[in-house]
């Protein structure tokens, strides 16, 4: 028979083994989740391709062309969406940690499907620690348009002269008006060339929206090559002026056209690498505006036909054409 003092050491030994089970068993698992035989970020590894950590510069941007997903890059992306929600909690810690590129390429493979994670990612823009904060507005700008409750608080942002906000509304493309002005307004008030890059492109992926923004994008556009005098500087506004050019095709304000033509008409010689990657744009530009371009076909045409143009240009010329009878059928 057992005695009173081991009866209660086996009574304590029960309820502390009962609340340490307890306790863990109330704690989230850490099991990373995968899918056919890869965990999460085994497919976000792959979903990068091998030029992940690549930046280019300026003058190697100019001619530079964003390259079509590899069929594994594709493959990883649709394993990624395949976990799903199950995603969201690693990637919420890793976005914490140094692994914080991997999770934010994990919420740009998931988009809609990172729906859940925006009210805590919205949350974090009211940190005290802008690091905290940049990285919570990179994340969002890459879920897309599903972020797109989160634009008052990115808004705060963008009125601090924050560009992650510029970057991740670009990602969102909100409608709302008082975007697109303070876009505009960063712009204006920007130092560096980079950052009055990163609203251009915003601006661009907005499209239609961002309408308001087509006269401040012509005067970035027309700007006289003469008037830039420093070699690094000229590629920056080179590159600025090309990524304007792109934006005002894809935002289709026609007010844009004349001076698009008259580029275009002006870049028919190029005669350096500067003027070739921006006559490029130009011809894709126009084809964006379908028949409201078709004043630009006889210079398309000459280009095409002339047997100096690169075959690459050639060929653009060629599908601009295309473009623009094609969307007046």
């Amino acid at each position: 028979m057992r005695s009173a003092f081991q009866r209660y050491r086996s009574a304590a030994l029960f309820l502390a083994t009962a609340f340490v089970a307890g306790v863990f068993a109330s704690q989230p698992s850490q099991v990373e989740p995968g899918w056919d035989g890869r965990t999460l970020f085994e497919w976000i590894e792959l979903s990068q391709g091998p030029s992940r950590a690549r930046v280019g510069k300026a003058y190697d941007m100019l001619l530079e062309e964003e390259p079509s997903p590899t069929a594994r890059q594709l493959q990883a992306m649709s394993a990624i969406r395949s976990i799903g929600t199950n995603a969201i909690p690693p990637l919420l810690r890793n976005l914490r940690t140094e692994q914080f590129w991997d999770a934010v390429a994990g919420f740009e493979a998931l988009g809609e499907i990172a729906a859940p994670a925006i009210p805590e990612l919205t949350a974090l823009l009211n940190s005290d620690e802008q690091l905290v904060r940049d990285k919570a507005m990179i994340a969002l700008g890459r879920i897309g348009p599903a972020a797109s409750a989160a634009t008052p608080a990115l808004l705060r942002e963008l009125k601090k002269d924050n560009v992650n906000a510029a970057i991740a509304f670009g990602l969102i493309r909100p409608r709302e008006p008082e975007v697109i002005r303070e876009l505009i307004r960063l712009f204006e008030n920007a130092k560096e060339n980079w950052n009055k890059l990163q609203v251009v492109v915003a601006l661009g992926k907005i499209g239609p929206p961002a309408a308001p923004a087509t006269a401040k994008l012509i005067e970035i556009a027309d700007v006289a090559e003469g008037a830039i005098q420093a070699r690094t500087e000229f590629f920056q506004i080179a590159l600025l002026r090309q990524r304007a050019v792109e934006a005002l095709g894809k935002i289709g304000d026609q007010r844009a056209l004349p001076m698009l033509k008259r580029m275009l008409e002006a870049k028919k010689h190029p005669g350096n690498i500067v003027n070739l990657a921006l006559r490029r744009t130009l011809m894709r530009a126009l084809g964006d505006f379908g028949p409201a371009a078709k004043e630009a076909i006889p210079t398309l045409i000459e280009i095409s036909a002339n047997p100096n143009t690169e075959p690459r240009d050639q060929a653009v010329a060629t599908e601009t054409i295309i473009r623009i009878n094609a969307r007046a059928l």
